[in-house]
């Protein structure tokens, strides 16, 4: 069976670090460690996707993976029958993002809820973070147009299993991160627009290409706030003081 060798997995990080300071190549394994699990991730989401969509149980899934129907069954949870109140610690405006988000992607025939369906939705709304992406030049129509071109329609129905990508768990891991370097108890829709901004995903892809990186993300929001410099120096800063949105 073939599978990558650690040989081109280290030639990789090595291209990619640039440089030859061992610390540099360290961050750049780690960097690559993250991505390929997350190919990992959807790779093994979209095999239990087609197989819901056969009608196999949940038994017969947890099965493969050598654990229990439940276990199987809350680690894929449908988005669709999430509870109103997901996720938790997220403002109603945020919540109602993800509800339009789950609603673009069924739209898109998708099977998965992805970055570019949260982005879409946030600038379906009237807030702080699509009032931003707008004033950056970022309208819904071209964010439409740049998933037809990026991802395409698929062909899931409507009404089948979907999932969540692993770069949108992980993205409303890092909204709540940005919430509490803002001092806020709740997730808010800015917090969320700047997590999916750094996820690597599509919704970066469609901000590059409209020449938004995340230093004038920060800065338009933050000048959205101009009663509250706390909190638009904490949205300036970002939760570690640096960039975290990454060219692929």
């Amino acid at each position: 069976m073939e599978r990558l060798a650690l040989h081109e997995a280290m030639g990789w990080t090595e291209r990619r670090a640039r440089s030859d300071d061992p610390v540099a190549q360290l961050a750049a394994a780690v960097e690559l460690a993250g991505e390929l699990s997350d190919v990992g991730e959807e790779l093994v989401g979209h095999f239990v996707l087609r197989a819901r969509d056969a009608g196999c149980s949940w038994a017969a899934i947890g099965g493969a993976f050598g654990v229990s129907r439940q276990a199987a069954q809350q680690r894929f949870t449908p988005s669709g029958q999430r509870s109103a109140a997901w996720p938790e610690h997220f403002t109603p405006d945020a919540q109602a993002a993800i509800a339009i988000a789950t609603d673009e992607m069924r739209g898109f025939r998708h099977n998965y809820l992805g970055t570019e369906h949260v982005l879409l939705a946030l600038l379906r709304q009237t807030s702080l973070a699509a009032t931003a992406l707008r004033r950056l030049g970022l309208d819904e129509d071209a964010v439409r147009s740049a998933i037809e071109d990026i991802v395409g329609y698929g062909e899931t129905p409507p009404s089948a299993c979907h999932g969540i990508a692993p770069r949108v768990k992980k993205s409303l891991e890092a909204a709540r991160r940005e919430a509490r370097n803002a001092g806020h108890g709740k997730t808010r829709v800015e917090h969320l627009l700047l997590a999916i901004a750094g996820s690597g995903g599509v919704a970066t892809q469609i901000l590059e290409r409209q020449g938004i990186d995340e230093t004038a993300l920060r800065e338009q929001l933050a000048r959205l706030l101009p009663d509250a410099p706390e909190v638009a120096a904490a949205l300036r800063r970002g939760p570690q003081g640096r960039s975290r949105l990454r060219r692929r």
